[in-house]
């Protein structure tokens, strides 16, 4: 396991509605990408009562299905992800639900997000579109994977956020939760 491993380090940028991506998609595609791909993304968190450190998600898109434990930091930077994958053969929300009802949960979101990712060796990069009761926000989120260290991711987000143009935009240090819905019970 390398040195971040149970570790997301990523920056997300929100983007105005309506902006045009064309330049940085393109960007993306100069950079040879792995993979290049697009997908609607279901996700639903649980708000554990009393405990406004940790949020849980269960993913469910066409390729995954998980059940993740992300920190709540004040600035989603560098957080604490744990994902256990989830059989893929079915919809597991039933059971997620069954699972989770053994614990205090005081609130339950359903997001749905519209993502287009471009995977490198040393970093994701995903633009998506999120929903939520009628709100909607766009964003993107320079991921770096398999860093041996913080500093070293944190250099890989550098390196690709210079290469697509975005090193002189502010980041937002929010989560997606937060940012989708700041009235949630555990919104920091």
């Amino acid at each position: 396991m390398s040195g971040t491993t149970f570790q997301e380090i990523e920056h997300k940028y929100v983007l105005a509605a309506g902006e045009d991506l064309s330049t940085f998609e393109a960007g993306c595609k100069s950079l040879g990408p792995i993979v290049d791909k697009e997908l609607e993304v279901s996700d639903s968190y649980y708000i554990l009562s009393g405990r406004d450190d940790v949020v849980l998600r269960h993913r469910l898109d066409a390729e995954i299905q998980q059940l993740t434990l992300k920190t709540r930091e004040s600035d989603s930077e560098v957080r604490t992800e744990v994902n256990l994958a989830l059989d893929n053969a079915s919809d597991q929300t039933e059971a997620i639900r069954a699972f989770l009802a053994h614990f205090p949960i005081s609130a339950t979101y359903s997001i749905q997000k519209f993502i287009r990712v471009f995977e490198y060796p040393d970093c994701e990069i995903v633009r998506y579109r999120a929903e939520y009761n009628g709100r909607v926000v766009h964003c993107v989120e320079f991921e770096a994977v398999g860093a041996s260290d913080v500093q070293s991711a944190l250099a890989v987000l550098t390196h690709y956020e210079a290469a697509l143009g975005f090193e002189a935009r502010e980041r937002t240090q929010k989560n997606l939760l937060d940012l989708l819905i700041p009235d949630n019970p555990i919104a920091q």
